[in-house]
């Protein structure tokens, strides 16, 4: 289930980061702080997908759940606080 779910979103997430990288040299300072942060956060679902475990002591699936599920928490209580508004993403 790992690998299918590493192999369906890494190329998305490689993606964004890289639409990200080519944006922030072409916005005002706050939009730049703003891609930095969900380049961060897409950092953070890269990670998650790539962690390894040691078997029997260390399932990756696991660990990359647990990593994906503190990313959502994240996003959701910046939604909360009105700090931004979280929609789904365009053309998917």
């Amino acid at each position: 289930m790992k690998a299918q779910m590493r192999k369906k979103l890494q190329p998305k997430i490689r993606s964004v980061r890289k639409q990200i990288h080519k944006h922030v040299e072409q916005v005002s300072e706050a939009e730049a702080e703003q891609l930095a942060i969900l380049d961060e956060y897409a950092l953070g679902v890269q990670t998650a997908l790539n962690l390894e475990g040691k078997l029997p002591f260390d399932y990756a699936g696991v660990a990359a759940a647990e990593a994906l599920d503190e990313v959502a928490t994240s996003l959701e209580r910046l939604e909360k606080k009105g700090e931004m508004s979280v929609s789904s993403p365009r053309g998917n």
